[in-house]
């Protein structure tokens, strides 16, 4: 019988992968002349014009993510900095929406692409994933609903039950003063079919 992994201890791990796909950017942000005349050039040609496709079109899921993260950051009661990061972060999100409906568009939901959902996460600045390590309510939120696309993916065999387990354990550690902010995830996770 195979266990159900700890929420607390993989919210951990998954931080310390985010940090582990930033410093990929920066290797990979050094060497890409090389890989645009490498084998992989046509996957990452096709990446980019997915995403350049994908920011030029508002899609409403996105639109109400961008809306209800925005209005919660508004209220927040963080540095400008902090802030700044996890605006930062929710408006990389919103283009990760979008390439999402995007690619669902173009591939259908069943033969979907999944490799552009880890796009975001390289994104990612190393102050906002400083403060998921602190667990700050509004940055771990903002997770949560990066999370809703890892749900919509988990028949992968990489993503599992990754996205369940993050809005499940940041739900639970936050309580019900977040829960308002927390609804919408917790409503995808499980209203989401694969």
């Amino acid at each position: 019988m195979v266990s159900k992994p700890d929420a607390n201890g993989f919210l951990d791990r998954f931080i310390t992968y985010l940090n582990l796909h930033r410093g990929v950017k920066t290797v990979t942000s050094q060497a890409w002349a090389t890989l645009l005349k490498s084998n992989i050039s046509p996957v990452l040609q096709q990446a980019s014009d997915h995403l350049k496709l994908a920011a030029s079109r508002e899609t409403l899921q996105a639109s109400f993510m961008e809306g209800e993260l925005n209005r919660l950051l508004d209220i927040a009661d963080l540095s400008a900095e902090s802030n700044a990061a996890c605006r930062d972060a929710v408006s990389t999100l919103k283009v990760v929406y979008q390439t999402d409906h995007v690619n669902d568009q173009c591939f259908g939901k069943q033969q979907h692409p999944s490799g552009l959902v880890w796009a975001g996460p390289s994104l990612l600045t190393g102050t906002y994933t400083d403060l998921l390590r602190r667990r700050q309510p509004e940055a771990l939120i903002v997770l949560c609903y990066f999370a809703v696309l890892l749900h919509r993916r988990r028949s992968m065999w990489c993503v599992d039950c990754a996205g369940r387990l993050l809005i499940e354990s940041v739900t639970k550690s936050l309580g019900s003063y977040w829960r308002p902010w927390l609804d919408w995830p917790n409503e995808m996770i499980e209203n989401i079919s694969v």
